[in-house]
């Protein structure tokens, strides 16, 4: 499992496709955020196009795929990705009402679930269903749903919270993972780092994608 993951939010599937080919060639893992517009005031493939999610399942054979569920009720639509061999999905609980029906699907599918919250959310909420999660994911940034915003430091301490209590249990880091902030949230005990804009936006994705590699393994020694 590598540290790094790149973060895509499609405004196309064409936007989806032309991304996996830029990334194919260094990182097999990719998470995919999807965005309703409800959630947060923002929207992504496949909202803006009334696509089938079904489509997805033409890079499942090449890349561990993630989706990051930023909607409500995600309930509604998680057997849809289950279906398109989706492997890895994050639900927000501030999200849902619904939580024992996203567990039972986790009970009666093939799949990895982990839950994600804000950092407005208290650590408690998370902790009180964290046993029905194979991961957790940390937001990096104060507000979800867009790139490219500014590092919020109380991640950090929540990571650490949560590494005391539970030393096993996986991190994920989403939001303002870059070349200023990677080694900080290795050193606190992040697992896994999901970066958009640092890898993607770069000239060279590859070479950034390497770098932060690099930084994250400077932070864990």
């Amino acid at each position: 499992m590598s540290p790094v993951i790149p973060a895509i939010i499609p405004t196309s599937f064409s936007h989806l496709e032309e991304t996996l080919r830029r990334v194919a060639p260094f990182a097999r893992e990719v998470q995919v955020d999807i965005v309703d517009g409800k959630f947060v005031p923002f929207t992504s493939w496949p909202y803006v196009e009334g696509a089938k999610v079904s489509d997805l399942s033409q890079f499942t054979d090449d890349f561990i795929i993630e989706v990051d569920l930023m909607l409500n009720n995600p309930e509604e639509v998680i057997l849809e990705y289950i279906d398109a061999k989706v492997r890895r999905i994050v639900v927000h609980l501030e999200s849902t009402q619904k939580l024992n029906d996203i567990i039972a699907l986790r009970k009666e599918y093939d799949f990895k679930l982990g839950f994600s919250i804000n950092n407005d959310t208290p650590l408690e909420v998370l902790t009180e269903v964290i046993e029905h999660a194979e991961y957790v994911q940390l937001m990096g940034i104060a507000h979800i749903g867009s790139q490219g915003q500014a590092f919020d430091e109380r991640v950090l301490e929540r990571i650490v919270t949560l590494k005391n209590r539970y030393p096993s249990l996986l991190i994920s880091i989403d939001g303002s993972v870059n070349q200023s902030t990677i080694s900080k949230l290795a050193h606190a005990g992040a697992d896994r780092c999901v970066s958009g804009s640092a890898i993607l936006k770069e000239e060279n994705p590859e070479e950034a994608y390497e770098n932060l590699t690099s930084l994250y393994t400077i932070g864990v020694q």
